[in-house]
This record gives C-alpha cells, structure tokens and sequence, in this order.
C-alpha cells in the first residue's frame, strides 16, 4: 500500500492519511487491490466504471486486520466480509453491539470507536477542540492507555490476539481524534500508530456498510443490515456514513476519494432508486475527483487505480486523474474554506 507525500505546503491542509490503511508488517497481511477505498479507502478496480469499489472498503477494512500469525486460527481477524445474515443480537446497531467487534484487555472500553459505526460524527475527547488540540488529546489518551499497558506487567503487543492491545490502546478515541493520529497532525504520531487509526477508521466504515471485519471469534454476531440488497443500498449508506464526520476529516483527499468512489458506484449501480437520486457531495474536491473518475470508462488506459489514494501525490498519479490536474489547487481551496 502507498505510502505518504505531499507536494506543496499550499495543498498540505489536503494531503489526506499520513499512513495508508496499512497493518503493521509483524502483525498483518497486507494486499494492494484493484479495488477503489469506497469507504475506508484501499483502490478503484481497473473497470470502466467505479462500481467495484464497493469492495474496497471490504478489501482494505479486513485484509489490513487480518493477522498473518492467525488468521484462520481461533483468535485470529475474520477475512470474510460476509456478515451473519439471520442473526439476532440485542440493541443491534447500539454501542455495545459493535463493541464486541472491537474487544479489549479488561477493565478497558473501545466504546469511543464502537460509538462512531452508527455516528461517526459524535465527538467525546476531540470535542470543541482545535486540530491540533484534537491530535494532543489523543497523544494523551494514548500515552495513558500505554502507561496503564506497562504497569500492568503486560506493555502494549501489536501482535495481540484479536488486536486487543490495538482496541485498548486507542479506544477512547472518537473518530475525529483517530482522523489526527491518521493524518499524523502536529508530528505527534508513530506510523505504527497512524496505521492503526487507519486501520481502525476502514472497519469503523465497513462495519457500518454491513462489511464485517473484526475477530474471527466474533463473526457470527455480526448482522448484515444490508443482506438480500444490490451493492446501490451499501454505497448509499457509505456515502451517507461519510458526510457524517468531521470538517477536519472532509479535508482530506482520503475523504474526498472514498466519497467521491461512494457516489460514483452508486450512480452506476443500475438501480432504480440510483437513477433517481442525487448523492453528489457539496465538497469541489469530490466532485472534480467524480468528474475524473467518471472518464474511467473512455479509455483502457484509464480504468485502473494505482494503489491507495490518500494524498495528492497519490490522486495526480491516477490515470484517470490526467486532464484534471490544473483544477485540484481551486478545488482544494474551496473545500478548505468550506469546512473551515
């Protein structure tokens, strides 16, 4: 997976993920593909429509937590995308309900990330706080959940079973304050860290999408909400999901991709409520990204996406991005001052 590059300090505030959606290397499989990161950001398939892209999310949201030591083993991260389709659960949808997927060391709580699947938006420690305020709190509550890791006798493991350390570590994160250990806002952050977030934020997406990805031990719970529909009911509700975060997140050319891969698989899904529904964003840098996308289907030699896009080198490497590269500086100072 791609990693980090920005190409002008006037395009910074866009230059999306510092990391890609990429797990550690001792601790998770990593896999490049075609796919677009219509949700949590992995690529866009090599056809002449973005309609693939509906996987990408479920590409990048499981195969970046699928840990290598594991995976097919009791403990180990569900590669399946398929969700439990006759399940019951109680409080289906509820806090508690997607906490399961995100288990942690006891007397801890990952409630923080569980609360962002069906609100993504809720802020608790980034709330009413600056970016860079939002990136030291979070600094904070992770030096914390270290400390309390260390004291315990059992300092944090990247390698944890089920990725329990993960969960721990950063669990009382909101998705804004995952956004800035993302985007590694103010240098505070390791990549390892930024890998996590990124990681965490693509199966907060996927879960909310009906995509699971969380511990093998744990798919059974997992309900699909959108079982027995076509791919339009999954990339409206992504695309619903993603307007939900923060400004500071819409900034970024992660959002704005996943967004705009969202929006474009649903226009040309074929269904019949596609047709009739507008899911454009309000956001310039999404709809110059749409517009590009949407010549995918003029040439071979634009079909395909390389790699994850989460920067602006990233996205004027694409393509199908060739002929709109004098557009992006407009269009980034118009989403700046948009969700500024």
């Amino acid at each position: 997976m791609s990693t980090v590059a920005s190409i002008g300090s006037s395009l910074s505030i866009l230059s999306g993920a510092s990391a890609s959606s990429r797990a550690m290397t001792a601790t998770a499989s990593t896999k490049t593909t075609a796919a677009s990161q219509a949700a949590a950001s992995s690529s866009v398939s090599s056809t002449a429509t973005a309609m693939a892209s509906s996987q990408a999310l479920e590409d990048e949201s499981i195969d970046d937590q699928t840990y290598t030591a594991n995976a097919g083993h009791q403990g180990g991260f569900s590669v399946a995308g398929a969700a439990n389709t006759s399940a019951t659960s109680v409080g289906l949808g509820s806090t508690s309900y997607y906490s399961q997927f995100m288990p942690t060391r006891p007397g801890f709580s990952a409630d923080a990330l569980a609360n962002a699947v069906s609100n993504p938006g809720l802020e608790t420690i980034s709330s009413g706080l600056s970016s860079a305020d939002s990136a030291s709190a979070a600094r904070a509550s992770l030096d914390s959940k270290y400390a309390a890791m260390a004291a315990s006798g059992q300092p944090f493991d990247v390698n944890s079973p089920e990725g329990k350390d993960w969960y721990t570590a950063f669990g009382s994160l909101d998705r804004n304050a995952l956004n800035a250990a993302m985007n590694n806002q103010g240098g505070l952050f390791t990549k390892q860290e930024q890998d996590i977030a990124q990681s965490i934020m693509s199966q907060q997406q996927g879960l909310a999408m009906g995509l699971y990805s969380g511990p093998s031990s744990q798919a059974s719970k997992f309900v699909d909400p959108f079982a027995g529909q076509d791919s339009s009911a999954r990339m409206k509700a992504g695309a619903k999901w993603l307007d939900q975060v923060s400004n500071d997140e819409k900034k970024t050319v992660a959002w704005a991709f996943s967004r705009a891969s969202a929006q474009t698989s649903y226009k040309n899904s074929g269904s019949a409520a596609a047709d009739s529904e507008n899911l454009n964003s309000d956001s310039p840098l999404v709809s110059l990204i749409a517009s590009a996308m949407n010549t995918m289907s003029s040439a071979p030699s634009r079909s395909y996406t390389i790699g994850n896009v989460t920067t602006i080198s990233d996205l004027l490497a694409q393509p199908w991005f060739m002929g709109f590269t004098s557009q992006l500086n407009g269009a980034i100072e118009q989403t700046q001052n948009l969700y500024s």
